[in-house]
């Protein structure tokens, strides 16, 4: 299973994730043919529709990692209530955007 950024870069077939260090050469090359086989104008369109995508649905988060799960520090009420907060405005803003 993939990971979060794979899927988000993934989106605009414009990146491809080598497992294998040993193919990494003949996959490099192989990407550089493919991703030339697609228009210029095709490109642009992608990474600008991808641009679009995180500027309308981004949020400011204090502490990035906390709202991912990830810092290892243990948190105190305050800041869960603070970050579910951040976090339940920026759904709710997607919500009703959509």
């Amino acid at each position: 299973m993939g990971s979060h950024s794979d899927d988000f870069y993934g989106i605009t077939n414009l990146a491809k994730k080598v497992d294998n260090i040993v193919e990494l050469s003949e996959q490099i090359h192989n990407e550089v043919k493919r991703i030339k086989s697609i228009s210029s104008y095709d490109r642009k369109k992608r990474i600008i529709c991808l641009l679009n995508a995180i500027i309308m649905n981004s949020f400011w988060a204090e502490k990035p990692l906390i709202i991912l799960g990830e810092d290892p520090n243990p948190l105190t009420e305050e800041e869960i209530r603070t970050n579910g907060e951040i976090l339940s405005n920026a759904i709710k803003k997607y919500i009703e955007s959509h």
